[in-house]
């Protein structure tokens, strides 16, 4: 049984994320469908970008006026919020960090289309890679690790020999102890650096 005392165990981690392999093949290949599906679907159907373009619409709404340091907490919370979602709701069999993982990559798609139709392919990249980078690695690793407590649950369920609790805690490990560093990094990079490599372009 882990517990929190062990967060220097770095060979626990080390198995953990071993672990974890074939989890984060399946959410990888998820979300880079869902972004090619996002990309192709609305260059054919334009009109389709609509929710996800207001979506971005609501997000700039509520940065505007905000200064860097709160634009970096903003940033920083929303994916924490939502990684550490993935992780606890994959506890119901694992859908929702799948559905998390698959929307997100769509949504990414979609803008990727419509913002480069306009700025240019080299504008995305810019963009994405400096916060992708540190960012899409952990959020999908938050959903890997929802998906495979779901996994366990539904081993559990079809009596074979699980613990959920100890399945639970190493997650919840890995976030604290590496996930959410790494995420308040990625927020630095999106909120300090992004906007410098953008205006390179």
């Amino acid at each position: 049984m882990i517990t929190m005392n062990d967060r220097y165990n770095i060979g626990m981690v080390r198995e953990y994320l071993y672990d974890l392999r074939y989890h984060v093949v399946a959410i990888a290949a998820i979300f880079i469908v869902s972004t090619i599906a996002g990309y192709v679907y609305t260059s054919m159907d334009p009109d389709s970008a609509a929710l996800a373009l207001g979506e971005l619409e609501g997000l700039i709404e509520i940065l505007r006026g905000l200064s860097p340091l709160e634009i970096m907490m903003f940033i920083f919370m929303n994916n924490t919020i939502k990684s550490l979602f993935a992780i606890l709701l994959g506890l119901g069999f694992g859908l929702i960090p799948i559905f998390f993982i698959a929307y997100n990559g769509y949504v990414l798609g979609v803008i990727s289309y419509i913002v480069s139709s306009s700025e240019g392919f080299g504008f995305v990249l810019a963009a994405i890679i400096p916060r992708g980078i540190i960012e899409l690695p952990m959020v999908m690793l938050s959903a890997a690790i929802g998906l495979r407590l779901g996994q366990q649950v539904m081993y559990a369920i079809m009596g074979r020999d699980v613990c959920i609790k100890d399945e639970l805690l190493k997650g919840i490990y890995v976030f604290m102890y590496w996930i959410l560093p790494m995420l308040f990094i990625a927020a630095m990079v999106e909120t300090f650096i992004t906007p410098l490599v953008v205006s390179l372009i």
